[in-house]
């Protein structure tokens, strides 16, 4: 064969064996995002339950910043910064790679308050419950709220 000859290659197709939506499994099933409006009904059913403002903030910190839930639990005074007018998250990410979420400035100021209100120190955690602790909290919210979907962990 010389450099210009050209080669064609048949590549046998793949049979695709497809199921019904309602017959997958989670695992196969696409992935049906929360909306905003659901975040808030499950915002305003975590407002009203035991420890209501920090099940609330958890909620829309771990929803409006796009965390997951162990990112969202490891938040201290230290790690919200305000720089050149911008809110902040410093988080270590899965793999313990650093990572710098943009806030809300509405919900940075709500976290500062409840910073403040509960005297908490730079290295004190805003939610000091365990991981399963936290994803109960998010399921029930969600169940409560009337979303009839699973509502997964992470958003990304």
């Amino acid at each position: 064969m010389s450099s210009t000859d050209v080669v064609i290659v048949e590549k046998k197709a793949e049979k695709v064996n497809i199921t019904p939506y309602r017959q997958q499994s989670d695992a196969t099933r696409p992935v049906s995002f929360i909306t905003e409006a659901e975040v808030g009904a499950m915002a305003e059913v975590a407002r009203r339950m035991r420890d209501g403002e920090r099940n609330e903030l958890l909620i829309l910190v771990t929803f409006q910043c796009a965390l997951r839930i162990s990112e969202t639990l490891q938040i201290t005074k230290q790690r919200r910064q305000i720089i050149d007018g911008k809110h902040r998250l410093f988080i270590l990410g899965k793999g313990n790679k650093p990572r710098i979420i943009s806030i809300p400035e509405v919900l940075s100021y709500r976290l500062g308050d409840y910073i403040g209100r509960h005297n908490l120190g730079d290295t004190e955690r805003l939610f000091p419950i365990t991981r399963q602790r936290a994803w109960r909290i998010i399921k029930l919210c969600a169940e409560k709220a009337g979303i009839q979907r699973r509502v997964y962990k992470s958003i990304r």
